[in-house]
């Protein structure tokens, strides 16, 4: 798990995505912009990041695939992963389904993704006792003690998501910068 191949795996799949909707010269940039970021450099090598961004990402690609066999076995394998390795996989869900529903308006992937996915952790908790759902709960109550934040904390809820954003500016790196000022300026 800490070989350096898991870093390259998620610059692979965001080539993929993004080459899939425009020129290669520009999904290369994009490619290199996302490797050339510091939080994902700092990241990738200290952490299991990399790892659980090859699987959030793969999960994307295969979502994002024309052919429904690839489509779903693809994003059933990394939604599985990527629920295995972090919460944060909640958020996939959102993704998936409001893809589904918004670009290809239907919820047949998002629904068939969903019910095998299901399928395979009331499989896991039948045979090992796991419960997926009581840990995420669990999670959420020790991060959250006084309940969501926005709601028992709003103050302290919406700075925590400033100081995310201005992170993001704060270490980005002057390549990011300059094509952020650039894609400002077009707008």
């Amino acid at each position: 798990l800490d070989s350096p191949n898991w870093c390259l795996c998620p610059l692979l799949l965001v080539f993929a995505i993004v080459r899939s909707r425009i020129e290669k010269p520009a999904a290369l940039s994009a490619m290199w912009l996302f490797m050339l970021t510091p939080a994902v450099q700092v990241y990738f090598i200290s952490s299991l990041d990399a790892l659980i961004c090859a699987w959030f990402t793969a999960t994307v690609y295969f979502f994002l695939c024309r052919g429904a066999y690839a489509r779903h076995v693809g994003t059933i394998v990394g939604l599985v992963a990527s629920m295995s390795l972090n919460f944060a996989a909640v958020f996939l869900w959102a993704l998936l389904f409001l893809y589904d529903v918004v670009v290809r308006r239907s919820a047949r992937s998002f629904l068939i993704v969903s019910a095998v996915t299901l399928a395979v952790y009331l499989a896991v908790y039948a045979l090992t006792g796991f419960n997926w759902l009581e840990s995420f709960a669990l999670a959420a109550r020790l991060e959250n003690p006084s309940g969501f934040r926005l709601l028992s904390n709003p103050g302290t809820y919406l700075f925590t998501r400033l100081e995310g954003i201005a992170e993001l500016a704060l270490f980005a790196s002057p390549l990011s910068l300059i094509v952020w000022r650039r894609s400002l300026t077009r707008i």
